[in-house]
């Protein structure tokens, strides 16, 4: 994406990476908005596109169904219009389960369908920093730990005397 510097260079590790084992890459700069409607269509979608995502609360239907529901091939979140009809199911059956084991069990299941089909290259979990709330003079914040396997791990720490 022009002006993310993450992206940019993840683009000229992978070019570099790949080019030792023979895959040419060549790196495209552009817009979000450029790349959003390229996705759109699987025949303008690039091949290779690094996506920095992550849940926005702590379920795993917030990440699992954006990036691999087929309902959402072509969205930004899955560009590579990833669709598997049994992992479908196993969402649809998790999100609309009240029950905390069985979904457990059935994200579990999608989770080994989505790593055995490899829709995704999943290369950097990275921390990220968000102040949670402020108690007694100091704030509490939670890292988040991206990573696909473990959807999302939190790690809570106090900053302050």
């Amino acid at each position: 994406m022009t002006g993310l510097e993450d992206e940019r260079r993840t683009g000229l590790v992978l070019q570099d990476s790949l080019g030792k084992i023979g895959i040419k890459v060549n790196i495209k700069d552009e817009p979000w908005a450029d790349a959003v409607a390229s996705f759109a269509d699987a025949k303008t979608a690039p091949d290779l596109f690094p996506l920095y995502s992550s849940t926005a609360f702590a379920d795993p239907d917030n990440y699992l169904w954006s990036a691999f529901h087929s309902s959402q091939a072509g969205q930004w979140t899955n560009p590579g219009h990833y669709k598997n009809p049994a992992v479908d199911k196993l969402l649809e059956q998790a999100r609309a389960s009240t029950d905390a084991a069985q979904r457990k069990d059935l994200y579990a299941k999608a989770e080994a369908m989505i790593v055995a089909d490899s829709p995704n290259i999943f290369v950097a979990a990275t921390p990220e920093d968000h102040v949670r709330r402020a108690a007694a003079g100091r704030a509490t914040s939670i890292i988040t730990v991206r990573s696909w396997a473990r959807w999302n791990d939190f790690y809570f720490y106090a900053v302050g005397p």
